[in-house]
C-alpha cells in the first residue's frame, strides 16, 4: 500500500522540465507586462494612461492559472521596484495614482486563473468564449479596485472623481481588451 502512495506521489510531482517551463512562462509573462507598460497612451482628465498591461495581466491569470499569473505580476513588481524601466510612470509609480493598479495586476491574475480552475463548476460549458469572457471580466473589474482606492488618496480627490478618473475612461478599451485576451487565449489553446 505504501508503494502505491509513493508511486502516485511521483507522478502527479512535475518534471524538472514542467517546472523549467512554467517558470520560462511566468518569466515571459512579468517582462511582457513590462514591455506593455511602455506602450502608453495619456488620457484627457485623468492621471493614469492607457497600456496594454491590462491584456497580458489577464493572458497570465489565464494560461498560467492563479499563483503562476500572481507570481508573474509580482516579478513585474519587483523589477520595477529594484529600478528597471518596468513602469509606464517610472519607479515612483507604485507610490504614485497609478500604484494601486499594480497591485490590481497581482489580484486580477490571481483572480482570473482562480475563477478558470473552477470554471467547469460555475458555468456549464467553462471553456467557452462565454464563459471566459465573463471571468475575464470580472478579474478585469478586480484589476480597477486598488487602482480607484489609490487614486482617490494620492489625489486627494472623492469616489466619484476617482471613479470618473480611473474606471471610465477606459470602460470601452477594457472590454475590447477582455475581448481580444479571450480570443488570443483560445486560439493558443487549441
Amino acid at each position: 500500500m505504501r508503494a502505491t502512495a509513493t508511486k502516485r506521489l511521483f507522478e502527479v510531482s512535475p518534471t524538472a522540465s514542467q517546472v523549467l517551463s512554467r517558470s520560462a512562462w511566468i518569466v515571459f509573462y512579468a517582462l511582457a507586462t513590462a514591455l506593455a507598460a511602455q506602450v502608453k497612451i495619456p488620457l484627457p482628465g485623468t492621471l493614469v494612461p492607457m497600456t496594454l498591461q491590462t491584456a497580458i495581466v489577464l493572458l497570465a491569470g489565464l494560461h498560467l492559472g492563479a499563483g503562476g499569473g500572481a507570481i508573474s505580476q509580482l516579478l513585474y513588481i519587483s523589477g520595477g521596484v529594484l529600478g528597471l524601466p518596468f513602469f509606464a510612470g517610472g519607479t515612483a509609480a507604485l507610490l504614485g495614482p497609478t500604484g494601486g493598479y499594480l497591485i490590481g495586476f497581482v489580484l486580477a491574475a490571481w483572480t482570473l486563473g482562480f475563477f478558470k480552475r473552477w470554471s467547469g463548476k460555475i458555468f456549464i460549458h467553462g471553456e467557452s468564449f462565454i464563459a471566459l469572457w465573463l471571468m475575464t471580466f470580472a478579474a478585469s473589474i478586480v484589476l480597477f479596485v486598488p487602482g480607484v482606492i489609490q487614486l482617490k488618496y494620492v489625489t486627494v480627490s472623492t469616489w466619484e472623481t476617482a471613479f470618473a478618473m480611473g474606471v471610465v475612461p477606459f470602460i470601452i478599451g477594457d472590454l475590447l481588451k477582455v475581448s481580444l485576451t479571450v480570443s488570443i487565449y483560445r486560439l493558443t489553446r487549441r
